[in-house]
């Protein structure tokens, strides 16, 4: 990967599996991926694409537990309004 010192966003989307645009910059927002900005365009240094693929790397599988609970967190239905409920909202109003 050290080809060159500087990577473009697309260039290390490409070079990583096809990661996300979206990914790159929440990563890049969190602070765990360093980066630099010339003129308008943001590098990302060699250096700081190895230092992060190096303290994300784990031996240990995620829990199923653990997978599913961001699955669902995101596709949590709201709650179904009761009738005694929504009559407490109407109480309320009145």
């Amino acid at each position: 990967m050290h080809d060159r010192e500087l990577y473009s966003i697309n260039e290390v989307r490409r070079q990583h599996g096809g990661i996300a645009r979206n990914t790159i910059y929440g990563i890049l927002a969190s602070g765990d991926l360093a980066s630099m900005t010339l003129g308008s365009r943001r590098f990302i240094p060699a250096e700081a694409i190895a230092k992060f693929i190096a303290k994300s790397t784990t031996r240990v599988s995620p829990s199923i537990r653990a997978a599913r609970t961001t699955r669902s967190i995101r596709t949590r239905a709201a709650p179904k309004l009761t009738n005694k409920r929504r009559m407490s909202i109407a109480d309320s109003a009145a």
